[in-house]
Formats: C-alpha cells, sequence, structure tokens
C-alpha cells in the first residue's frame, strides 16, 4: 500500500474508532437494530446524494432505516410520486432552496435579492413560487440568502433592507405555514464577500424582523470557521435557529473527520429542547451508508 492509501486508511480507522464502530461492526447489525439507526434523540436528515439513487429510491431507504426525514436544497422531477412516496414512508422533506443567491466577490453587485429594495418584488415573486412547489412536497422550511456585501451602502443600511424584505415576506410565509430560514455561511474558506457571516448578525436581523415564520439556518460548518463559540452560540439562541445543517471542519467531511466536537454540540441542541431537522450537508468520503448512518446515530443517541 503506498503512502496516500495508508494515510486513508489510518484516517477511517480512527474516524470509526471515535465513535466505538470498527471495521465491518455496520454489517454484523440484525435488522431489528438496522432499522431503528435514524430514531435518536435528534432528527437528522439524509442527502439523497449518500446513497447514490435516485430521489425516490433514497427515501425507501431512509424510511427503512428509521430516519426522519430527506433533504435536497433542490426538488425535480415528479413531484407528485415523491409526495406520494413522502406519504407512504412517512419521511419528511426537511427544507428547499428558496429566495436570494450567495453571489460573486467580484460582481457583489448582482443578484443580490433581499439586500436591495429594487430587487424586492421579484424577491417575493420568486417566494411565492417556491412556496408552490413546498406545498406539493409538504416541506416546512425555505431557505434565504442575503447575496454579497454591497460595496454602495453601509452594513447598516444593508441590514436594514434584508430586514425590510423578510418582514414582507414573513406573513406569506405565516398564510402558506412554513418558515423561512436565513442561512449564514463563512467568508474565508467558501464564500468570500458573503453578507450573513456572524451569529449575533442573524440574531439582529431575527429581532428587527420579529416575525415567528422567520427564522435563522444555523449551519455548524460554516460557523465553526466564521467564529467557533458553537455551544454558546446554538445554547443562546435557539430560538432564533429554525434549521441546522451538518459538516465538519476542514474539508465539510461527516461528523468525527475533524476539529468539531459533535457529539457535545449535537448533546447541546438536544438540551435547547431543539424540536426540528439537522440536515447533512457533507461529503462522506469512502464510507458506506450503513457506515456513514451509524456514526450518526451514535453521536446523536445520549440516553
Amino acid at each position: 500500500m503506498d503512502r496516500k492509501g495508508f494515510l486513508a486508511s489510518a484516517g477511517a480507522a480512527m474516524g470509526l474508532a471515535a465513535v466505538g464502530l470498527r471495521p465491518g461492526q455496520a454489517a454484523e447489525m440484525s435488522e431489528d437494530e438496522l432499522r431503528k439507526l435514524g430514531k435518536t434523540d435528534l432528527k437528522i436528515a439524509l442527502q439523497p446524494g449518500l446513497f447514490k439513487l435516485s430521489v425516490l429510491e433514497a427515501i425507501d431507504k431512509i424510511a427503512y432505516y428509521g430516519f426522519p426525514a430527506v433533504e435536497s436544497l433542490r426538488a425535480s422531477g415528479d413531484l407528485d410520486a415523491i409526495r406520494k412516496k413522502l406519504d407512504e414512508t412517512g419521511v419528511a422533506w426537511s427544507c428547499i432552496g428558496g429566495v436570494g443567491s450567495i453571489g460573486r466577490p467580484e460582481k457583489w453587485e448582482e443578484g443580490l435579492g433581499l439586500s436591495k429594495e429594487e430587487e424586492h418584488d421579484q424577491v417575493e415573486k420568486q417566494f411565492r413560487a417556491v412556496v408552490e412547489t413546498a406545498k406539493k412536497l409538504n416541506i416546512k422550511r425555505i431557505l434565504a440568502l442575503t447575496g454579497q456585501r454591497r460595496k454602495d451602502i453601509s452594513a447598516e443600511q444593508q441590514t436594514e433592507i434584508v430586514v425590510k424584505g423578510l418582514k414582507r415576506l414573513g406573513p406569506i410565509a405565516e398564510q402558506a405555514g412554513v418558515t423561512i430560514v436565513l442561512e449564514i455561511l463563512n467568508n474565508l474558506v467558501n464564500h468570500p464577500g458573503y453578507f450573513l457571516v456572524y451569529t449575533a448578525q442573524g440574531v439582529e436581523m431575527m429581532k428587527a424582523v420579529g416575525h415567528p415564520n422567520v427564522k435563522l439556518l444555523y449551519d455548524i460548518y460554516h460557523q465553526q470557521i466564521s467564529e467557533g463559540n458553537l455551544i454558546n452560540n446554538i445554547k443562546n439562541n435557539i430560538q432564533y435557529i429554525g434549521h441546522f445543517h451538518i459538516g465538519d471542519n476542514p474539508g465539510r467531511q461527516y461528523p468525527g473527520t475533524g476539529e468539531i466536537n459533535y457529539k457535545n454540540v449535537f448533546k447541546a441542541v438536544y438540551d435547547a429542547k431543539y424540536d426540528g431537522y439537522l440536515a447533512m450537508e457533507c461529503g462522506y468520503g469512502n464510507k458506506t451508508p450503513l457506515e456513514i448512518m451509524k456514526i450518526m446515530h451514535d453521536l446523536t443517541t445520549f440516553a
């Protein structure tokens, strides 16, 4: 085995050992144990891509293993067939992409959406269209993005514009029975120039919007990069958080591969009595779906 292959194998073994799973152990589980993998103290949403199957086939797998939800931010294909499968299995679709974009630093003035008042009419139109898709699949969370930091106005002015846009969308979300979740992203590694970066910044916006159907999407990977202090930020601001994304740092791989102590972070989410979904948005290395599900089971079971 060459050096690269040895390091990869050693890293995989350490990742399994960190959650008490030896290589091959997942294959030794009984069917009853397999069907309870997703029945943990937190509600984990799995990506269809974990299984490398179609959405319909992935939903069947997710249901079989006892996980409560699937998440892909794009819903396409036969929506009627997907809704039928969701209803048959009891699996929820946890969140869908909605309004706004991340944008690019070199084109900061494009696609501002919520960050540009002149675009709020278009934002509302876009949001209403996404709401119709969400209704078809019974999705209760719709993601929103602020776009890039504007260079022509102050951060305070941009915040006021974003808040104004969200205040406009809040009643529409309430009437539709959905919640907008505004995502915080890091601008050090993945999204340079993005406007909403810090927890306190997002909480300030939520307080100004003051609507129960507008909350934050707290991505644990992004916030570890931007500011750390994950447990305190989650514990102190859980009332403003409507959804979570999961990934480890560095590399946005599955929990247990990086510097985040996910067992403690997940326990903080549990102790805060969060009752929503935590969606995996990460890579899986050379792990099988079964190994990933076993890792998530162990990290989110506290009894």
